[in-house]
């Protein structure tokens, strides 16, 4: 079952219209692009105004993308003897009001290795202070497209400045088709600082594959689960190195932002 990005406007009354090529026609460009849509959408346009509206003809759209689009309009009821230009859309407030729609597929869960390879999690606050790890990153699979297995690097971002970071990560495909299994990642992160190293290993689900799907809170990848941390300690001055301790950190959750 397929969703859909949302997203509507309008713009100012009497603002933004230009005069066509064609003296009887002025256009006026949208902008769409705080919608965040990834391709062309339906687009759907009205026009209002304070005075003559049933005067204009059906308004035309020209140009569409994922960004905008432009709508071109003219006179059309046999009373208007003058062609339409941009001081009438000011004198009777034309405005464009539109909306548009994007089919985004919920996909197949654990579909591949590319589901994990998209945008930075950044953890939550509990998460992070246990890890020692701001935000992660997949970076692409070493050897994509295998039967098997398969993993890369992730590129790691630590809490406190001057503190190294490296990761790892592991994907098990789903056993078996199915629409409705998941594959999951082991992924593993080392934070060396002052005070010792923290080591971190969690699984992370893939619930959902588009991330950018607006119509539920599940619109982003989430890591939900349980991590554990082993903290090893710095040797001490005279070359003693303490105990290192695991701990586990539960019901966390780091949208993609």
């Amino acid at each position: 079952m397929d969703t859909h990005r949302l997203a509507s406007g309008r713009t100012l009354p009497g603002k933004g219209w230009r005069q066509g090529q064609d003296n009887g026609i002025i256009f006026i460009d949208v902008d769409t692009s705080a919608a965040g849509f990834t391709e062309v959408p339906t687009y759907n346009v009205s026009v209002d105004g304070l005075s003559l509206v049933a005067n204009l003809g059906c308004p035309g759209i020209y140009g569409a993308s994922a960004t905008g689009f432009t709508v071109g309009l003219r006179w059309v009821f046999p009373t208007n003897t003058t062609p339409l230009g941009p001081a009438d859309a000011v004198t009777n407030g034309f405005s464009v009001n539109w909306a548009a729609y994007q089919p985004t597929p919920q996909g197949k869960t654990g579909a591949g290795e590319d589901d994990y390879t998209v945008g930075p999690f950044v953890l939550d606050a509990l998460t992070s202070i246990s890890t020692r790890v701001t935000s992660l990153e997949f970076l692409p699979p070493k050897v994509p497209g295998g039967v098997g297995p398969t993993g890369g690097d992730l590129t790691v971002i630590p809490v406190n400045d001057g503190a190294t970071a490296i990761g790892s990560w592991l994907l098990m495909p789903p056993n078996g088709a199915g629409d409705n299994k998941i594959g999951v990642a082991t992924c593993v992160t080392r934070v060396t600082q002052t005070d010792g190293v923290y080591q971190t290993v969690f699984t992370v689900t893939n619930p959902r594959r588009d991330p950018t799907d607006m119509a539920r809170p599940t619109r982003v990848y989430q890591l939900v689960g349980v991590c554990q941390t082993t903290f090893t300690p710095k040797v001490s001055p005279g070359g003693e190195q303490g105990p290192s301790r695991t701990g586990a950190v539960g019901a966390y959750q780091g949208d993609r932002r």
